[in-house]
């Protein structure tokens, strides 16, 4: 035998074992093909119907879930920026109070400064009266009834009990003026204390209230957050649902497909066989 020859029938040989290798799967794959009825294609379709629906039911949960977080987040949202604008508020409340208070100071040392204006003047008023008693007697400070007995005539003694009289109820006048004044400038003082004490209450409660609405925007703040990944992981939740549904429906699609060629060739295998029976 030839060379070509040999090998012409080795490749013969090659082929024969390889195509009896391959007919058996061939064949098994024919035979699961027509296996596969139109039966069993529907109830693949009808399961990953099932399936499907209950795909559906979760995702209208989770979308039930989104749309109640969500309402959440926009009531919280909402509570929040009330409650900012309340800080603002109360930080302007305090800030006018600050001022207030600030004012109530400056009025109290006005009216102490004031009080020690008229006793410096009053004292200044006494000191000039002094000075012209020292002037009637060289020995200095003398007391009304000396100057009196000082006098050297009648007439002397007429002038100097005027200018005692005259001194004593200016002493007595200074007295009172300096009484009167002490005591409405110590009211006025004390009033301004007072309203300087209730502001300075009003700023600790003011302070109190911001440091509150501080913890509650906080709080807000958080629970915010919260939400947010509440719905952030709901929303990525739902995204997966969807997508298993989008591959459920197109394999029902493909299943729908195949059905109809499956359902199509069985009925018309019926009618051959219909057909083969009536020869």
């Amino acid at each position: 035998m030839s060379k070509k020859n040999r090998r012409s029938v080795v490749f013969v040989l090659v082929a024969v074992l390889a195509l009896l290798i391959i007919l058996p799967t061939i064949a098994m794959i024919i035979s699961y093909a027509r296996a596969v009825t139109s039966e069993d294609i529907q109830k693949q379709i009808d399961s990953l119907k099932e399936e499907a629906s209950d795909l559906t039911d979760k995702l209208n949960a989770i979308r039930d879930k989104l749309q109640q977080v969500a309402a959440e987040e926009r009531s919280l949202s909402e509570l929040k920026k009330a409650q900012d604008e309340q800080i603002e508020l109360t930080r302007l409340e305090i800030e006018n109070t600050v001022a207030q208070i600030q004012q109530y100071g400056l009025l109290i040392a006005s009216k102490q400064e004031e009080l020690d204006n008229a006793v410096a003047q009053e004292a200044e008023r006494r000191s000039q009266l002094q000075s012209r008693l020292r002037a009637m007697e060289e020995n200095g400070s003398v007391s009304y009834i000396a100057i009196v007995f000082k006098a050297t005539s009648f007439s002397d003694l007429l002038d100097r009990i005027e200018m005692v009289n005259d001194l004593m109820s200016y002493d007595q006048s200074v007295l009172d003026s300096l009484k009167k004044a002490q005591e409405k400038i110590d009211a006025a003082r004390e009033s301004l204390e007072k309203n300087k004490e209730a502001l300075n209450s009003s700023k600790a409660l003011l302070e109190e209230k911001r440091a509150q609405l501080a913890v509650q925007i906080a709080q807000a703040d958080e629970t915010l957050l919260a939400l947010h990944e509440e719905k952030k992981i709901y929303a990525e939740e739902y995204e997966k649902v969807e997508q298993q549904e989008n591959e459920i429906w197109e394999r029902i699609d493909e299943l729908t497909e195949q059905y109809e060629k499956v359902k199509a060739a069985e009925v018309e295998a019926a009618r051959k066989a219909a057909i083969e029976a009536a020869k």
